[in-house]
């Protein structure tokens, strides 16, 4: 041994043991060692001692963090490391990877289409993972990807960049010396610019582009002179794509990539056949995708594909134990629903691998290293016994190997303390440091076989959509053990899903749950929004490994997120990244919700990707009725146009018209869609044959798409013959409120006798002996029309009324009608008073359904006045809201108040845009607005014309 080797021998001793040099690098050695602990081979990267500058030792540090963070099977995993800080020896300990890396197989030639397709299949979903984590490698060439039986690895993280503030790796570099190789460097890395995920799938073009071939990328050839011979047809596109000079005009990310890429096909005769089938097969498709209705998918169940995982990789993972029966089945699904529960580890979840295994068969226990994609996944086998059986528990890490094992005894008579046994010992054996955590997460319920089994079936079907059989199962399981607090706990959000009323019978076994699960739970209760938005934040940050506090957070900001200034399009794509790495919120309803947001701001897209993602998902789970999926669909289509959504308007105009009561409880949600004028049609058809029961419901559904869509005397019109079926002290009071309020924010729904004439009853309501809350209700109504047309005494008169109503549940009324008389002098006194008024929806009567439209649009008027343009868009923006409650039925919603209004908000926030220099989306905002307003009755002539003078600046 040399002094190095003898060194780091002395420093890694007892645990390690060095056993030979493997390879110097620009920065360090390598060497081969044995990890007596755990009986297995790994390589520790020692900093050469003459390299031990500040600069260098910062550098290597940061190599070993980075690798630290990233926990993928396709990337080179770290397990220690010694800081060096006293001075001694630096290094870190990581997976033997063997000699062969990827540049030395090259040199024997290109690779074989399957090994093609492993690289890249491995490549890109390391690069996935990696940018997931907010991590740019800088460095993808074929020497730092090291060759494995079946897989591929990507190491050398010594260059990488965090995508955070406060990166300082560039500082880390020598001066004048460019990070990378410069054979397979992005141009715009190249050049000196700043680097995106974009320059690593570039050099990943490069590296398969060479993989494929056998030739280096020829990166100063001209488009016309680059050689694409030897690259296979399934992968051309996508390197075409990934090769272009501009960051911009790639893939957005490894994921598009890698859905760009077909798998290879063997044979080149057979492959002529396929592709001439494929031709014909494409333009029947085509015909039939234009004509079918969206509920006869097509050719549904002709090609079977193999069952695929939602999630790119995880920390755990189950597969079926052996016991010759199906107790191993069932002892492996119970201890999965154990080990599922906790928030410090993603869990594969166990119905993924079920389906997987059976449709390997006899290669599934070969195949899981690979497919099953974990760092650790337990088998095991039942060895049955004269008293007891006992499961012989095998633990394995990613590559297969076998790290651990353990006798768990039991007996079938009692299934579930038996799978909590499982669970624990895994636990205690992996991550003991959360073995306490994890046995408080266990605690509640009395061990009842059948209650369990009922919620792991539970948890199923609400991954899978099917919400009904979810909430019969969880309704079983606590029948069955009324203590089960997750069944409590998933009861209650599958009731935030469905917009039902929350179940209180079950409460009491709430309290079986630890502390920060019913501080969630109080956390929905919050009535004021802002309060709320910050309080489920808090939570979030405090427990940052719990996905149930991430899934609620997502559902309150995606629903009201922008009525506290939240940008929808900034709480999707949030969720969009997260959700494929987090098999807790991996679920069908999590992408309903993703294709209805990107729908409602027309990004086609990206909505169907995301249906895309759920259908995949769906047929995961093996679930056929899709009623809900359907009708999402059947809105994305619609919103984004064309022959084919024409053809599917039609079709679904006449099946609903005829079966009305199947869509009568989503009728109002098209608005949620931005698809008025769909809904407007769809209300009309339901209505021609729709039954005493849902005739109100459609009325107003035609009603409040009818105003939305400008045809201002057909939506009143409904609106008074929806009070005339059903009538109501709040159906009356709204049918003279919108015809007084828009009137006064400048939207003229009635004639102006009209107006006045509803002003007038108005104020016999106010001043005549009517019981709370609608006397204050008129009185704030006409207070809030005298201000915004600015007569101030009557505002004031008003103002005094209400106060002597002296209807405390009319507070924020009160307060909301004081800053408007304040806004009219003083906007930043104003903005003060109304800075915590962001008052919740709570659907009682003393909440108006007007108040929080005249909220924000006041606060975006005092905003601009004061200068303060970027949070006047932010007030704007809150049209973008989902606050429905349940499944709309009576009186209009704020919500759909919100939705009528959306139309002038827009015009008035292209105008704040234009200032911002935002001139894109202020004339996508125009566009709309004119589109939504094409059909808009003569009422409108002024606000069309604003429309399009403002349009000017688009062209």
């Amino acid at each position: 041994m040399d002094a190095l080797q003898l060194r780091a021998a002395a420093a890694l001793a007892p645990r390690y043991l060095i056993e030979a040099e493997i390879g110097v690098g620009g920065m360090g050695h390598v060497f081969r060692a044995r990890d007596t602990w755990l009986d297995r081979t790994v390589a520790v990267k020692v900093l050469r001692p003459e390299l031990a500058t500040a600069r260098s030792i910062e550098r290597f540090k940061r190599e070993a963090r980075l690798l630290a963070r990233l926990n993928h099977p396709n990337i080179l995993a770290i397990h220690d490391s010694n800081p060096a800080d006293d001075g001694g020896l630096l290094y870190y300990v990581m997976d033997f990877a063997p000699d062969e890396t990827l540049a030395s197989r090259l040199a024997r030639g290109p690779l074989s289409p399957e090994a093609l397709a492993r690289l890249t299949h491995d490549l890109l979903n390391a690069l996935s993972y990696a940018h997931g984590e907010a991590v740019i490698h800088r460095d993808v060439k074929p020497s730092n990807i090291f060759v494995l039986p079946g897989r591929y690895l990507l190491g050398d993280f010594g260059i990488a960049r965090l995508l955070v503030e406060g990166d300082t790796t560039d500082a880390v570099t020598a001066e004048g010396v460019q990070p990378g190789t410069l054979a397979y460097m992005a141009p715009e890395q190249l050049a000196g610019r700043a680097v995106t995920p974009a320059a690593d799938l570039y050099a990943a073009g490069m590296v398969l582009y060479e993989a494929a071939t056998g030739r280096p990328w020829p990166a100063l050839a001209t488009p016309r002179s680059r050689d694409w011979r030897g690259v296979p047809a399934w992968l051309r596109p996508a390197l075409q794509r990934a090769l272009l000079i501009e960051p911009a005009e790639r893939w957005p990310d490894a994921d598009a990539m890698l859905a760009a890429v077909r798998a290879p096909v063997s044979g080149p005769a057979r492959l002529a056949r396929r592709a001439a089938f494929a031709v014909v097969l494409l333009a029947l498709l085509l015909v039939a995708g234009a004509v079918l209705p969206p509920s006869q998918p097509l050719l549904s169940g002709i090609w079977p594909r193999a069952p695929r995982f939602t999630s790119a990789q995880s920390d755990l993972a189950l597969v079926p134990f052996r016991s010759g029966g199906e107790v191993g089945r069932e002892l492996a699904r119970f201890a999965a629903a154990e080990l599922e529960w906790s928030p410090r580890w993603t869990f594969r979840p166990f119905t993924e691998v079920l389906a997987w295994w059976d449709s390997a068969g006899a290669q599934a226990e070969g195949l899981a290293p690979m497919r099953l994609r974990s760092r650790w996944w337990g088998e095991g086998r039942i060895l049955h016994g004269e008293e007891r059986d006992t499961l012989l528990l095998i633990l394995h890490d990613s590559a297969g190997r076998t790290v651990r094992n353990a006798r768990v005894p039991g007996d079938t008579m009692q299934m579930l303390q038996w799978a909590r046994d499982v669970a624990d010992t895994l636990v205690r054996e992996i991550y003991p440091e959360y073995f306490t955590e994890f046995m408080e997460l266990s605690a509640g319920g009395q061990g009842n076989f059948g209650a369990m089994r009922a919620l792991v079936d539970g948890l199923g079907a609400f991954a899978a959509d099917d919400w009904s059989v979810a909430e019969s199962l969880y309704t079983t399981a606590l029948v069955r053990d009324s203590s089960l607090g997750r069944a409590a706990w998933e009861l209650r959000l599958l009731t935030l899903w469905r917009r039902s009323t929350d179940s209180v019978r079950y409460t009491a076994a709430l309290a079986t749950l630890p502390a920060p699960y019913h501080a969630l739970l109080a956390g929905l209760d919050v009535p004021n929004l802002l309060r709320r938005d910050s309080l489920l934040r808090a939570l979030r940050d405090s427990y940052p490994e719990n996905s149930r506090a991430r899934l609620l957070l997502f559902d309150e900001q995606l629903h009201r997120g922008p009525l506290v200034g939240i940008p929808l399009r900034q709480v999707l794509d949030d969720m969009r990244r997260r959700a494929p790495r987090d098999p807790y919120l991996n679920q069908v309803a999590i992408y309903d919700h993703l294709m209805w947001g990107y729908t409602h701001l027309g990004e086609r897209d990206a909505a169907a990707d995301m249906w895309a993602r759920r259908m995949a998902l769906h047929a995961a789970h093996g679930s056929t009725a899709d009623t809900l999926g359907e009708l999402y669909n059947l809105a994305r289509v619609v919103r984004f146009g064309g022959v084919k959504a024409a053809l599917w308007r039609r079709y679904a105009t006449w099946k609903y018209g005829r079966e009305g009561s199947a869509i009568t409880p989503y009728l109002r949600l098209g608005g949620t869609f931005d698809i008025p004028e769909f809904q407007r049609e769809l209300a009309i058809a339901v209505a021609g044959s729709a039954g005493p029961a849902n005739l109100p419901a459609a009325i107003v559904a035609q009603a409040v798409a009818a105003l939305e869509t400008g045809r201002l005397t057909e939506g009143l019109a409904a609106l008074d013959s929806a009070a005339a079926l059903v009538p109501s002290d709040e159906m009356q009071l709204q049918q003279l409120e919108w015809r007084v309020l828009p009137a006064a924010l400048g939207l003229p729904l009635a004639d102006s006798g009209s107006v006045a004439r509803a002003r007038t009853a108005l104020a016999g309501r106010a001043m005549s002996p009517l019981a709370a809350p609608w006397k204050a209700r008129a009185l704030w109504a006409l207070g809030a029309d005298a201000v915004l047309r600015g007569q101030m005494a009557d505002a004031l008169r008003w103002q005094h009324e209400l106060a002597v109503a002296g209807d405390s549940a009319a507070f924020p009324l009160q307060a909301l009608l004081g800053a408007l008389l304040a806004g009219s002098k003083d906007p930043a006194r104003a903005l003060e008073l109304t800075d915590t008024l962001f008052m919740a929806d709570r659907g009682v009567p003393a909440d108006d359904p007007f108040a929080r439209a005249i909220l924000h649009l006041a606060r975006a008027d005092w905003q601009v006045t004061l200068g303060r343009v970027a949070d006047a868009d932010a007030s704007l923006g809150w049209y973008e809201n989902s606050d429905l409650r349940g499944w709309p039925q009576g009186p209009p919603q704020a919500g759909e108040v919100d939705q009528v209004l959306s139309v002038p908000a827009r015009v008035r926030r292209a105008r704040v845009l234009l200032q911002l220099h935002r001139t894109a989306e202020a004339c996508a905002l125009l566009s709309r607005a004119a589109e939504l307003w094409r059909h808009a009755d003569h009422q409108l002539s002024d606000q069309l014309a604003q429309v399009q003078s403002l349009g000017r600046s688009c062209h």
